[in-house]
Formats: C-alpha cells, structure tokens, sequence
C-alpha cells in the first residue's frame, strides 16, 4: 500500500506559490546607462556640494586678481553744518571726490594671495573630477548588477517552472503507483528549494533596483 494517502499528497500540494508576474522586466532600467550617468551627474547631492564650492573657490580668484589693479572710486557727501543746526545756504555743504589707488609694492603679499586662490580653485576642480569619475562607476556598476539579476531571476523562473512540471508529473505517477513516496519527496524538494531561490532572486532583483535608482540620483 502506497504510504502517502491523498491528504498528505493535498497538503504538499497546497503549499502556496509566490506571484510570478513580470518582475524582470518591470525592475529593467528604464534609461539607458549613458542617460542614468547624465542624471546622477546632475542630480547626485554631493556634486552639487562640490560644484558650488568651485564656484565659491573661482570667485575667490577673481578677488585675488582684482586686488592687484589699480582701483578708481567715486564719492559724493552732502549735509549740514555750523555751530548750530538748521538747513540753508549757509548750512549745507556737498563734497564730491575721485580717489585712485595703486599699490606699487606690498612684499609679495596680493601675488601670494592669487597664488593661494589659484591652488584652492584647482584643488576643488580635482576634487569634483574624482567624484564625477566615482559617481560614473557606481551608477555603471549598479546598471550591470541589476542587469545581471534580472537575468538570474529569468534562470530561476524557468528552474521553478520546470520544478512544478516534474513535481506535476511525479505527483500523476505516485497517484497512479507508478512512483515511490521517495520519488515524489524528492520532486517536492526541489520544487521548493527552486521556489525558494525564485523568491530570493526576486528579492536581491528588487535591492539591485533600489541601488541602481539612488546611484543615478532618484533617491528621495
């Protein structure tokens, strides 16, 4: 006598499936690699930190250079005075004046400046060069990775699709006498074990994708 009744059959069998659905496809970057670059480089926080701390340092240099020309300022004061205070002509007073300066020698100390400027403006260059070139290969390492668990979660669907069919198959068999309890255990098993992997790649999909929307800046 067979040793599994069709109840224990019904209880493997009831066993519930995780919603196949199209999971692959939806989690498949919607922009291509050279579009979701454009957007990280435009969007991500800490270029944009960085973007305006070059334009502070290239205001800074344009300070330093001015310091160095000659400046020219106009001036106009008017008001009032006397011994006493009132308003009139024996009162009131306007002063215009136009003064220039020049500064012939001053020890090195507006070239040091410029100089100084110069290396702030250019260490902030290199700086934004080098997170641009690391936010590029984050965004090109998080498009490949998601890329690639798509791809295994379209292996493990087929795995798990191929798992139903032969524990399909077995269960007709072992429902027939045509396969031992053993038989149809070990086609379970690997129904489940495949079922289990479907669900994990579907979950490693769904972190890939979460990775991929914050290295090309679509993180809130």
């Amino acid at each position: 006598r067979p040793l599994a009744t069709p109840l224990e059959m019904a209880a493997f069998a009831a066993v519930p499936l995780a919603p196949a659905g199209d999971l692959a496809a939806s989690a498949a970057p919607a922009s291509t690699l050279a579009a979701a670059t454009h957007n990280a480089i435009s969007s991500r926080p800490e270029l944009r930190q960085l973007e305006a701390a070059e334009h502070a340092a290239a205001a800074q240099l344009r300070v330093a250079h001015a310091a160095r020309r000659p400046s020219l300022a106009f001036g106009i004061d008017a008001g009032t005075e006397g011994i006493d205070y009132g308003l009139g002509r024996k009162y009131n007073y306007t002063t215009a004046s136009l003064v220039a300066t020049w500064t012939l020698f001053d020890a090195g100390a507006r070239a040091a400046a410029v100089s100084q400027a110069r290396l702030a403006d250019r260490q902030v260059r290199n700086e934004q060069q080098l997170a641009s070139a690391r936010v590029e290969l984050e965004v090109s390492q998080a498009y490949d990775n998601l890329l690639t668990t798509a791809e295994s979660l379209a292996t493990a669907r087929a795995r798990a699709s191929a798992a139903r069919a032969a524990f399909a198959i077995a269960s007709r068999r072992r429902d027939a006498g045509m396969a031992s309890t053993l038989e149809f255990l070990d086609a379970r098993s690997a129904l489940t074990s495949a079922e289990l992997n479907e669900n994990l790649t579907r979950c490693a999909l769904l972190q890939r994708q979460i990775e991929f929307d914050y290295a090309r800046g679509d993180s809130p």
